[in-house]
């Protein structure tokens, strides 16, 4: 090559290089650019895409929590209607197989400040000519107490823990003979009553069953009233200790009265 073309060629480079090297960084600028650009896109594209799928999370749990609470009530509703059904049927065996005429009634009042002396049921003397003061009042399990004031609709019921509810009552084991009165003590879930009257001599057992022995005149004998839970020392006794006394837990749960029967006598 001539000396000539080299310096041309040589002053060519030279002007073109800053020229060319402007090019490229333009270039590798605008493709950062647009790589950055296009990053962006996608990443806004994914975090929308991703709030979606968290919104429709969202309306999914809505969904089910309000599907569980359906669920959950209905499994109520149908527990109590199955509770209640066997209930029912367990009153109606016990009626065809008690010998006395039962008047059904249902639990409609329970005041606070009286919760173990009385409650309200739905029978007066309008449905049933024949309800009076001191009729016996059962469950199938066991005796409730007796009927109290009676009105044109409704009936107060005496409970049998209560102290004014006396009833004539024997020992299944030894045949012995007392009173089951309200008032005994209380337990930590309901008050007991006690059977006083017992001979002194007599060997008792806590665990024993307690029932209606139809002495007294009200209560028909053989009436399920609870088992003793205690038998008091001789030196506690207000009887000059010529007299046991038992503390008695009633046959049934009576903070669990709904359905009731009213003895009216012999069928």
């Amino acid at each position: 090559m001539r000396r000539g073309q080299a310096s041309s060629i040589h002053v060519f480079l030279m002007v073109i290089s800053p020229f060319a090297a402007l090019v490229l960084g333009y270039y590798l600028h605008w493709t950062y650019v647009k790589t950055l650009g296009d990053t962006t896109t996608t990443f806004i594209s994914d975090v929308d895409d991703g709030l979606e799928t968290l919104k429709t999370l969202q309306r999914e749990v809505i969904r089910l929590r309000k599907e569980n609470t359906r669920i959950a009530t209905e499994n109520i509703y149908y527990r109590n209607l199955t509770g209640e059904n066997s209930r029912l049927q367990e009153m109606l065996l016990f009626k065809n197989a008690s010998p006395y005429r039962l008047q059904a009634c249902k639990v409609i009042g329970r005041k606070q400040e009286s919760w173990w002396s009385t409650l309200q049921v739905n029978i007066g003397w309008e449905d049933e000519a024949g309800m009076t003061r001191d009729l016996p009042v059962v469950s199938p399990r066991g005796v409730v107490g007796k009927t109290g004031e009676i009105y044109a609709k409704t009936s107060e019921v005496i409970l049998m823990v209560n102290p004014n509810c006396k009833i004539a009552a024997t020992l299944e084991t030894t045949r012995e003979h007392g009173i089951v009165i309200g008032g005994g003590s209380r337990t930590k879930s309901q008050p007991q009553s006690k059977m006083t009257f017992i001979p002194r001599g007599v060997e008792l057992g806590v665990g024993e069953r307690v029932f209606t022995s139809g002495a007294g005149g009200v209560f028909p004998p053989g009436l399920f009233l609870g088992t003793v839970a205690l038998i008091k020392p001789l030196a506690s006794q207000s009887n000059f200790g010529l007299y046991q006394e038992l503390l008695i837990d009633p046959a049934i749960d009576l903070t669990q009265l709904e359905e009731l029967f009213i003895v009216m006598g012999a069928k």
